[in-house]
């Protein structure tokens, strides 16, 4: 599993945002361990299962404050948004990330 050790995900443009099967992989990988739930819909949501908030909680204080601090803002800033708006943001910020994208409220 990739990981703040490791090398880092490598994301590419895809349908609706940037993709990386390798975070997807972990992400069943967790799923299977009962650490992150997956719900599936139109767009799948990630959450934490309890065993999930407890590993969390280990790791953050194995991390440090400066990196728990810029995890902290990161998941902030994603769950602030809706969907639609939060791929909006990241093509703003990436455009190149929207070249492969069928999501249709992008903005080029």
């Amino acid at each position: 599993m990739s990981s703040a050790l490791g090398p880092p995900y490598n994301f590419k443009p895809y349908h609706y945002g940037p993709y990386s099967p390798d975070l997807s992989t972990d992400l069943r990988s967790l799923a299977t361990e009962g650490v992150v739930d997956i719900r599936q819909g139109y767009y799948p949501n990630y959450s934490l299962t309890v065993k999930g908030q407890e590993l969390g909680s280990k790791l953050a204080s194995a991390v440090g404050a400066n990196t728990f601090d810029a995890i902290r803002g990161i998941v902030q800033w994603v769950r602030q948004r809706d969907f639609s708006q939060l791929v909006r943001d990241i093509y703003e910020r990436f455009p190149e990330q929207s070249v492969n994208s069928l999501f249709e409220s992008r903005e080029r």
